[in-house]
C-alpha cells in the first residue's frame, strides 16, 4: 500500500485547529505517520536502516516547497478568497 502525503496534509497538524474539521484532519495525519513510523522502525528495519529508507523516500521537491514557504503566515479565509479573485 502506498500513502502520499501532499505538503498541506503535511502542514495541517501546524495549522490553526480552532475548527473542529481541522483539528480531526490534522489528529488523523500525525496518528497515520506515528503508525507507520513505528510499524517501519521495529518490525522492519534496524535504525540505520530506517533512517537510509526515510533519506530515500524522502522528496526534494517538497522539501523545497516546505522550505520556501517555513517563514510565511497563513492567510485568513477572506485573504485567500481575495486572492483567487486577483
Amino acid at each position: 500500500m502506498r500513502i502520499y502525503f501532499d505538503n498541506c496534509s503535511l502542514q495541517r497538524p501546524f495549522d490553526n485547529k480552532s475548527q473542529l474539521r481541522i483539528r480531526i484532519e490534522a489528529e488523523a495525519i500525525l496518528s497515520i505517520i506515528y503508525t507507520l513510523n513505528m510499524v517501519l522502525k521495529r518490525k522492519y528495519m534496524k535504525d540505520n536502516d530506517y533512517q537510509r529508507f526515510l533519506d530515500w523516500i524522502e522528496d526534494e521537491g517538497l522539501a523545497r516547497a516546505m522550505n520556501e514557504v517555513k517563514n510565511k503566515v497563513s492567510l485568513s479565509l477572506e485573504e485567500a478568497l481575495k486572492e483567487l479573485e486577483k
